[in-house]
């Protein structure tokens, strides 16, 4: 009761309440090999087109969920970033922007996946959040530091994610304080008001 069904090869997906010791455990849950697993979900954000964007903590990556099914999964094998995604967010293109802890910032957009990574110019692969400003500039919260990324910069390396950009670092000399791992499960870890703060 309370829960949706969605099928991901021979897996069960559900949300709700899963029998557990005698009580119903709210969560996302797994049945795979007929056991349940209870999974840990870095963030949701509603999409444009009436569906839900989920990221995983455990063992990472990116699910699109929409009238009850996944509709889309993606993990490295499809080029996003390795480790769990600790961020998440929708920009105003529909693109989904992915923080992940050990491979950069992964965005999603038309089903096709590229990564900025410090290949092509990051100052480290540790990303746990990203948000851009009110002049279309990236902001990243790296584990070395404060990363911004100017917007022709940016559209530069969206146009062809071969673009090297170059970011602006602030670090613990700055007073940024330097976090080797992301320091919670919740979104969004960053918030603009409305005065642009």
């Amino acid at each position: 009761r309370g829960w949706r069904k969605s099928w991901r090869s021979r897996e069960i997906l559900a949300f709700g309440g899963i029998p557990a010791g005698g009580a119903a455990v709210a969560g996302m849950w797994l049945l795979k090999e007929r056991e349940w697993m209870r999974l840990a979900v870095a963030g949701t954000y509603s999409a444009d087109r009436g569906g839900v964007w989920l990221s995983f903590w455990q063992d990472g990556g990116v699910s699109y969920l929409k009238d009850g099914k996944v509709e889309a999964n993606y993990t490295p094998a499809q080029g996003l970033g390795a480790g769990h995604v600790a961020g998440l967010r929708l920009d105003a293109e529909g693109a989904v922007w992915a923080a992940t802890e050990g491979g950069g910032l992964s965005r999603i957009k038309d089903g096709r996946v590229t990564t900025l990574t410090v290949a092509n110019g990051l100052p480290c692969n540790t990303v746990h959040w990203s948000t851009l400003d009110d002049n279309g500039a990236l902001w990243m919260y790296t584990a070395c530091g404060l990363a911004r990324v100017l917007r022709d910069d940016l559209a530069a390396w969206i146009t062809d994610p071969n673009h090297r950009v170059v970011p602006k670092l602030w670090g613990g000399a700055d007073g940024v304080p330097l976090l080797a791992q992301t320091p919670a499960y919740f979104n969004p870890p960053v918030a603009k008001g409305p005065d642009g703060k």
